[in-house]
């Protein structure tokens, strides 16, 4: 074989033990710990709250700028 022809083959055989080493990592990972949390339903209350304090600060700045 040339050379090209074993660096192709070696590229390839690294490319299989990383790919299969991920897969074992992440089924480790996730046997570990699989129980996942759900995102909050509704955050929508708390940054109401937040945008209508920077509004309220911006008009004031705007204010003074005027």
């Amino acid at each position: 074989m040339q050379r090209s022809q074993w660096i192709s083959v070696f590229t390839g055989v690294v490319a299989v033990i990383l790919g299969v080493g991920y897969l074992i990592l992440v089924q480790i990972l996730d046997w570990r710990g699989g129980e996942m949390l759900p995102a909050p339903v509704d955050l929508s209350l708390a940054l109401t709250d937040k945008a209508e304090t920077a509004r309220s600060a911006v008009s004031a700045l705007m204010g003074l700028i005027i």
